[in-house]
């Protein structure tokens, strides 16, 4: 029987738009892109202007763009940030790849272009984190505003469907089946393909390792970030914001522990993502959720045995602190973080800085998380308050919680094919990638591989 399309790719996040964007671009394959969530423009979150809203379908991590070009819309110029695709790809190849990413979010006709930085403010910025035991990572980041960012999906869903890309949203895929034939279960309803691309981004994670499962595709864990969002006064890193959107500190402990900082937002909110029912914090990047903070995640590094399931080993444990939270994220102070102590929550209404998010049970993270946590967590805003004075402020706050990379990683080859034939895997929620860039540089280095394939045979 003739399949359906040429091509299906579940998932319209970073990955699987680049995919078909670079389809679209050399190729007359049919393509049908598929996603549980809503169009660009239909997307919308009542949580930044009052509380999370329980829905069976998350604003933030579910549509076209993905949670990243969404809520986050950040985009780091490094072909070798968010993953290991130079392990099939050499320098020249990448930085072609992350190009197409840049031209396919330039379809609006708004370039997108970075800052000019002066080599020695960089140097001397991380020779001044070193001096503390401290290791600070500077490349190329573009920030697009919330209205751009829609803009450029919208655009570029435009574009896709005048060149035959067809888009199904609001359509959850229950099952892959290669049976002879590729194809996907939505509903009641069957899409057969020639070729398939798994893009199910970090909310589809756990949903496609378990199809990898049933269908005999080998998958590894990758480290868990196990973590919390520390929101403090903007001027304590409005210096470093110049300098860059998205800075990275990190600390190597002498028995090895690693903690970092991750996703820093200036000028904005900490919100609530709903993955799969599971509440996390996050930084909101939306022009409508500004305040007078700025925030980071402050993770580390778990690295669990083979055996156990990351994103299950996750659901226990943000399930607990939610327990706790009744179904809210929950905070401390750093001064109560550095006593081990419950904060009161009659002194959440008293502190100089004003919370972004609000109506959290107020915990103690060593009891929550670990003392060995706590410990590690503490000593850390200690170490990096000697750098930027304030960080370590008594009244600066933690939410909780926060889990990064529970996906995990899918075994595949050079083209991103997996052991099925024609059945690909791309993306975050393949456990490939972190972030918008390097999301998308899969997405089209896969739809190059296929093409290649067809014209080819091999």
């Amino acid at each position: 029987m003739k399949p359906d399309y040429d091509v299906v790719i579940v998932g319209a996040g970073p990955a699987g738009l680049a995919a078909a964007f670079e389809f679209s671009s050399i190729s007359d394959l049919s393509i049908l892109l598929i996603d549980k969530g809503k169009s660009i423009e239909e997307r919308d979150c009542s949580s930044l202007e009052r509380l999370c809203a329980d829905h069976s379908v998350c604003n933030i991590t579910h549509g076209s763009g993905g949670a990243g070009l969404y809520s986050y819309g950040k985009l780091c110029l490094d072909p070798t940030v968010g993953g290991d695709i130079s392990k099939f790809y050499n320098t020249d190849e990448t930085a072609e790849f992350m190009q197409r990413v840049v031209e396919m979010l330039s379809m609006d006709d708004q370039q997108i272009t970075t800052e000019s930085r002066k080599s020695t403010d960089i140097l001397e910025c991380r020779e001044l984190f070193n001096r503390y035991g401290l290791d600070f990572k500077f490349y190329d980041v573009v920030r697009v505003g919330l209205k751009d960012r829609i803009s450029k999906v919208k655009n570029l869903e435009k574009r896709l469907r005048e060149r035959g890309i067809q888009f199904r949203f609001g359509t959850e895929v229950s099952s892959i089946s290669a049976n002879g034939q590729l194809s996907i279960t939505a509903g009641k309803e069957k899409f057969s393909s020639r070729y398939l691309i798994a893009a199910p981004g970090k909310i589809g994670a756990n949903w496609f390792y378990s199809q990898c499962e049933n269908l005999g595709i080998r998958s590894i864990n990758n480290p868990l970030y196990l973590g919390v969002r520390l929101e403090f006064p903007r001027e304590i890193t409005a210096e470093l914001a110049k300098l860059t959107d998205n800075p990275k500190i990190s600390m190597v402990f002498d028995n090895g522990d690693y903690v970092k900082t991750h996703c820093f937002s200036d000028k904005r909110r900490v919100v609530i993502a709903d993955y799969n029912g599971l509440k996390l914090v996050e930084g909101s990047y939306l022009e409508t959720a500004e305040s007078d903070n700025a925030a980071f995640n402050i993770v580390t590094k778990i690295n669990l045995p083979q055996w156990t399931v990351p994103f299950q080993h996750s659901r226990r444990f943000v399930e607990q602190v939610n327990s706790f939270g009744k179904g809210r994220p929950v905070v401390q102070t750093v001064k109560d973080l550095f006593e081990f102590k419950e904060t009161d929550q009659k002194a959440l209404k008293n502190l100089a800085i004003a919370p972004t998010l609000n109506d959290c049970r107020c915990a103690d993270l060593g009891h929550l998380y670990s003392v060995r946590f706590a410990d590690r967590l503490s000593r850390f805003i200690k170490q990096v308050d000697k750098v930027l004075p304030g960080f370590g402020l008594g009244e600066n706050l933690i939410y909780a919680p926060f889990v990064e990379w529970w996906m995990k990683k899918v075994d595949v080859i050079r083209t991103f094919e997996t052991s099925k034939p024609n059945l690909y895997a791309i993306g975050d929620g393949a456990g490939m990638s972190q972030g918008i860039i390097a999301a998308g540089m899969r997405g089209v280095a896969c739809a190059r591989a296929i093409y290649f394939k067809e014209l080819t045979g091999r």
